[in-house]
């Protein structure tokens, strides 16, 4: 019997590839987030920093906080530079990192914390299915804006996937980014970056529809 996770990325793969279009804007976020290139242009390697804020942070205030996600307000952000430089300790050939949130405050702060953290400020937050769930959205959103900001949110998965490792938060973004990685893909949920954790990478996980996609099996 083939395990659900394998099943999960060989489907991806075989049934989906990023566009041309988003290809190319990831590119261009990660130019726009100034991380560093070799002289023959690849980006030098870079940890990747999920930071969901939760859906109030995109004014959906009808669908309330639930679970983890509830945590993440200011004051708690921090577990994700304490995060971060631990992987910096553990992985000395990366020392950079592009953190993606649905909130520019969060990407700031980052940022200010630790100036090897670096974001794009020419994604336009858009999220096309918990977004659209708010009465009346679909008229206040153009379809210019529906599409950059769709495209941007494939654009920053797939800067995410390409990143050394990934922090990431409860959300299932940063869940898709770990699994279509491939197999032995560094990352780690920012609640189980305990030292033990951190130095002893990669981390499987286990997936099952509708619950917890956190719970590490390896």
């Amino acid at each position: 019997e083939i395990p659900e996770e394998k099943l999960l990325r060989w489907s991806f793969w075989s049934l989906f590839k990023f566009s041309d279009a988003v290809l190319l804007r990831a590119e261009e976020l990660k130019t726009s987030a100034k991380l560093p290139s070799d002289s023959s242009g690849h980006v030098s390697p870079y940890l990747g920093i999920h930071l969901r804020t939760g859906d109030r942070s995109m004014d959906i205030d009808n669908m309330g906080l639930k679970g983890p996600r509830a945590r993440y307000r200011a004051r708690q952000q921090r577990e994700y530079l304490d995060c971060y430089q631990r992987f910096q300790q553990a992985l000395p050939d990366t020392q950079i990192g592009y953190v993606a949130s649905d909130s520019d405050t969060a990407k700031q702060k980052l940022n200010r914390w630790d100036s090897s953290i670096h974001f794009s400020e020419e994604t336009n937050i858009f999220h096309v299915d918990e977004s659209l769930r708010v009465a009346g959205a679909e008229a206040l959103a153009g379809d210019d804006t529906s599409y950059q900001g769709s495209l941007d949110g494939w654009a920053e998965l797939a800067v995410m996937v390409d990143a050394e490792c990934i922090i990431m938060s409860w959300s299932m973004f940063s869940f898709a980014a770990h699994y279509i990685g491939g197999e032995n893909r560094c990352g780690v949920y920012v609640g189980h970056c305990q030292e033990e954790n951190v130095g002893n990478i990669p981390h499987e996980y286990s997936y099952e529809t509708g619950r917890n996609p956190f719970t590490m099996i390896q």
